[in-house]
């Protein structure tokens, strides 16, 4: 069972890290900027091209949704990793049932929460 527990905790830990790290991104000012500014082009552009220009058209959709998939992926990968913090708080309950309380080192393992202690 711990084999279990070890082999899910490591997917799971590495999602948290990975939604760490897309939180960071869509909450860079930079990036921000950057989503923002291009969607406005986009939609700019999209707004000034020709009825006749099917063409232009299309690759502007296509900017787009491509920006709204990126977008979405980090988003995405956010959600996951909140999924992923609450599953292996379960695990570490279940493993405190088990076993007795945690070491001190498990402690260390996880973010601590606003305004709490090491």
């Amino acid at each position: 069972m711990a084999d279990e527990f070890d082999a899910e905790e490591s997917k799971l830990v590495s999602e948290r890290n990975l939604a760490s790290q897309a939180k960071g991104l869509l909450d860079n000012p930079m990036l921000v900027e950057a989503f923002a500014g291009l969607r406005s082009n986009y939609e700019n552009a999209w707004r000034a091209a020709k009825v006749t220009d099917l063409d232009g058209m299309q690759q502007i959709k296509i900017a787009l949704v491509i920006l709204d998939q990126v977008e979405g992926h980090l988003k995405h990968a956010v959600k996951t990793g909140t999924l992923a913090d609450t599953q292996l708080a379960i695990i570490q309950r279940t493993r405190e049932a088990q076993d007795g309380p945690a070491t001190e080192s498990a402690w260390y393992d996880r973010e601590m929460e606003p305004g709490e202690r090491a």
